[in-house]
């Protein structure tokens, strides 16, 4: 069985731009790294609903929060989980989704990064200096 999440290619070959050089955290690499990230997570994302979308039983739910960042660091995700949290609780009580279905929801986190040129593109930054 394959697994959703992949490694980009371009990170793992010395030749690549995108070589990862070892850094275990985006903060520490390169723009053409973290862009080869955004486009596996843009990739593994497909993957995940193509998968999710088979296994979907008929009345069945996903809730889907994404967290979105506008740069590097800190990395941080806590107001998105106490967000979903409202969001779940609100639906409940609506009942849009039935309360039983409460005790069986299961959280799944999936948290994308924003590139630097989108970031860069957005607040009129020159990235050509961003690492």
């Amino acid at each position: 069985m394959t697994c959703w999440l992949q490694t980009p290619d371009a990170v793992l070959d010395q030749s690549s731009p995108a070589y990862n050089g070892g850094h275990t955290e985006l903060h520490l690499s390169s723009v053409s790294t973290v862009d080869a990230f955004a486009e596996q997570a843009r990739e593994d994302l497909t993957s995940f609903l193509a998968a999710r979308a088979l296994e979907m039983a008929k009345g069945g739910c996903m809730l889907l929060v994404f967290g979105l960042r506008e740069g590097y660091y800190p990395y941080k995700v806590r107001a998105t989980i106490e967000l979903q949290e409202r969001i779940w609780n609100d639906l409940v009580s609506e009942v849009i989704i039935v309360p039983k279905c409460s005790s069986h929801f299961d959280l799944y986190l999936f948290v994308i990064l924003i590139g630097v040129h989108e970031f860069s593109r957005r607040h009129g930054l020159d990235n050509k200096n961003m690492v």
